[in-house]
């Protein structure tokens, strides 16, 4: 919702005051995910016999 508001031409700050969210958190939200980095898997049988 708040980055439609952000293409309507609405500021930010406005509109985290209008839905009574933190501005920080709606910006936030305008940014892309981050993806996780993958673990790599782990053995962990190996690591028992190992140890």
């Amino acid at each position: 919702m708040v980055a439609q508001l952000v293409k309507e031409g609405f500021r930010v700050p406005v509109i985290a005051k209008a839905l009574e969210l933190n501005r920080t958190y709606c910006y936030s939200l305008l940014k892309p995910p981050v993806p996780k980095p993958k673990r790599p898997s782990v053995d962990k049988d190996a690591l028992v016999k190992q140890w």
